[in-house]
């Protein structure tokens, strides 16, 4: 009887982490799907190297890579998904950095940030055209307890949005 309910007890456990596995593996692949994609246009739009591509949701689905051109310099493309052939490419020094960026959310007098979530490049194409265009988005825990996301232009410091939703 013992060893019926011990084969049962490593049945199922087999059973769960093949299933963890499998979700964790499918997971990850969505998270990188289009990744390949994006780096094969990338090359054809001048980079020469790639150092990073993160996947950015909002209205659409853009894929945001880093790397550097053939003269060394570090650059920035938002690929929409699906249209390889255009890519916006500015070199980073032409907008504002990670810190620049957390440096600008410290000044928000009520709503400073008291646990950064979550900061990536993204790019805005909600609402209007005048959205339409290349941004830093932070989420963050503020003083109060609220999930916080700031929504500011790559290219400069101006805040296009920021709301926060209670936990």
């Amino acid at each position: 009887m013992k060893g019926k309910i011990f084969i049962s007890f490593i049945c199922a456990l087999i059973f769960l982490v093949v299933t963890f596995a499998f979700l964790y593996n499918s997971a990850k692949e969505d998270k990188t799907k289009g990744h390949e994609t994006a780096i094969q246009a990338a090359k054809e739009h001048g980079f020469a190297s790639i150092d990073e591509v993160n996947t950015f949701y909002n209205r659409n689905v853009y894929y945001i890579i880093q790397g550097r051109n053939k003269k060394g310099e570090k650059i920035i493309g938002w690929m929409k998904k699906g249209n390889t052939d255009k890519i916006l490419i500015k070199k980073a020094k032409e907008g504002l950095s990670k810190d620049d960026v957390l440096q600008l959310i410290q000044n928000i007098d009520n709503s400073k940030p008291k646990k950064i979530k979550k900061i990536m490049l993204g790019y805005d194409d909600t609402d209007s055209k005048k959205w339409d265009i290349p941004v830093w988005e932070v989420q963050y825990i503020d003083q109060q307890n609220r999930y916080t996301y700031f929504i500011v232009s790559f290219t400069d410091d101006r805040v296009y949005k920021m709301y926060s939703i209670k936990q």
